[in-house]
């Protein structure tokens, strides 16, 4: 009788890890996040600071797309374990484009705010796009010489570790009122609206504190909530400094009158 926990046990090991030996193949899915990847961690070669280094990064990952696996390792693994594209806005994004497409982010992230989803009509095609895009959000937001970025993905195949993919649902936020920090807990959490686009739910403890609207990667408008989470006066226009990214969230300062968002500091 104690066989059955020890079995229910290995069944869940062996479907975390998506397969229980080097030769077995996963069917691939028609939802996005049933969506098979291949992980092939590339250490070298897939950051890029200038166009030249784009070109360079986008020849060596159309070679990657259209190669064989690096057995053993490549073991295919389903989008909803790879949270940074399952749960992020711009990872949804991915994940609906045409197969021909390219993710890239922030290099290092923390001090590097871009993180970039692009279709292509050849992988090369599309990782160029999403490192142009990439390093075009770095020099908006004046990330310096130190950033660069680096491809994550293209098409199917994921080229970081695991761990690459992490994502954070919520970022500790301090809270400023004229300058002075609001002494309670406060939780960012990301939302997207079909109608409204982006926004940021700032929680105080676990009640509604604040809706912030993404208008553009520099605007935002804030609106305070009663209790109930309904508008609590109308939106004040607020300016976003994007400073780094955590976990795939933005680090960033929104400054909307006296309030001052510092989200993931």
């Amino acid at each position: 009788m104690q066989l059955l926990p020890a079995m229910s046990a290995a069944l869940a090991a062996c479907t975390l890890l998506l397969a229980c030996s080097a030769d077995q193949q996963l069917p691939i899915a028609d939802g996005p996040a049933d969506q098979q990847f291949r992980i092939e961690p590339r250490p070298a070669g897939l950051t890029a600071r200038t166009a030249p280094e784009a070109e360079n990064v986008a020849a060596l990952a159309s070679r990657i797309a259209a190669g064989p696996a690096a057995a053993p390792a490549s073991q295919p693994v389903a989008a909803r374990l790879l949270p940074l594209i399952q749960a992020s806005t711009v990872g949804r994004a991915y994940l609906e484009l045409d197969q021909s497409r390219a993710l890239a982010i922030g290099d290092p992230a923390a001090q590097c705010p871009a993180l970039t989803a692009r279709s292509g009509a050849s992988p090369a095609l599309a990782v160029r796009s999403a490192l142009q895009a990439c390093l075009s959000d770095l020099e908006l937001h004046q990330a310096g010489s130190a950033c660069g970025c680096r491809l994550l993905a293209v098409n199917r195949v994921a080229l970081a570790p695991r761990a690459a993919f992490s994502y954070a649902p919520g970022l500790a936020t301090r809270v400023l009122r004229n300058g002075r920090l609001v002494p309670l807990i406060h939780i960012a959490e990301e939302r997207t609206d079909g109608a409204e686009g982006v926004e940021t739910l700032i929680l105080v403890g676990s009640r509604p504190g604040w809706r912030i609207r993404m208008l553009n990667e520099r605007r935002a408008e804030v609106t305070a909530l009663g209790p109930d989470g309904t508008p609590n006066g109308p939106p004040v226009v607020a300016t976003r400094q994007l400073l780094g990214l955590d976990r795939g969230r933005f680090i960033e300062r929104i400054e909307a009158a006296e309030l001052t968002f510092l989200i993931g500091f």
